[in-house]
């Protein structure tokens, strides 16, 4: 027993010689490939940064759903407030759409075949409120609530969208936009309240500011730019910045006053 025991023992320690060996050469590669990567020249500059609003705020106000017994009993339930002014603890300001306005960019290409971006009627409220997207690339719009809502919109260089979508056994409605426009407004006829805002761009470099107010626009070639902002309530302001390869650059707009 003692020799079959001095075997095993021997064997196992050369399998944990073996696998410390592989496990030392995986790291080896691994370093030598993350030098590689490294070591590649940048091609292009990137662009992050903060919306903010210092004016005055306003109250958190209640949406008043009226006239439908689904959506009265669903803000009963969540207590949903309005979203035209949404501003942080410090100022950070949401659903913001920056954008290059102009700049050394290739303009023009859809992104036909590009991922869907989804518009929900959900809680009888689009969500999200603002999107933004490429040039032919699809738009989603379904209703999650079991109630009648409608898709209404008048853009000035799309074509006129009004679909009624009367809740979730109706299929998902999907749309393309060939032409850049900002913003176009979409409504609901059934329920007044009710409100989104589309971007829609001939290129990749956009983005719509989150929660905290930040943004980050990526890829983007050296020159020099003309970065915009537009926000529903507060409308656009506008920046220039040069940017050279391989730089990570911050920049910050500020809304003082609603208009």
């Amino acid at each position: 027993m003692k020799v079959r025991h001095t075997f095993w023992g021997k064997r196992e320690d050369a399998r944990a010689r073996v696998s410390n060996w592989l496990t030392a050469a995986l790291t080896l590669l691994s370093l030598i490939a993350s030098s590689f990567v490294c070591a590649q020249p940048a091609t292009t500059a990137s662009l992050w940064g903060m919306v903010r609003y210092t004016g005055p705020r306003p109250s958190p106000t209640l949406i008043e759903m009226r006239g439908d017994k689904f959506c009265a009993q669903r803000q009963r339930e969540r207590r949903l407030l309005r979203e035209e002014l949404v501003v942080g603890p410090q100022g950070e300001l949401a659903n913001a759409i920056v954008y290059v306005e102009d700049g050394p960019i290739a303009r023009g290409r859809g992104a036909e075949g590009a991922q869907a971006i989804d518009l929900t009627m959900r809680d009888c409220i689009f969500v999200p409120r603002v999107v933004a997207l490429r040039t032919g690339q699809p738009l989603r719009l379904w209703n999650e609530d079991r109630t009648l809502h409608t898709v209404n919109a008048r853009p000035k260089k799309n074509p006129r969208l009004l679909r009624p979508l009367h809740g979730p056994e109706d299929s998902p409605f999907t749309v393309t936009f060939s032409s850049a426009e900002l913003p176009i407004t979409l409504r609901c006829d059934v329920q007044p309240w009710m409100i989104a805002y589309i971007g829609v761009f001939d290129h990749p470099h956009y983005a719509v500011t989150r929660e905290d107010g930040s943004f980050e626009l990526g890829n983007l070639p050296e020159g020099d730019y003309t970065i915009a902002v537009w926000h529903e309530k507060l409308g656009q302001l506008r920046e220039s910045i040069g940017l050279r390869v391989g730089e990570r650059r911050s920049l910050q707009f500020t809304y003082e006053l609603v208009k």
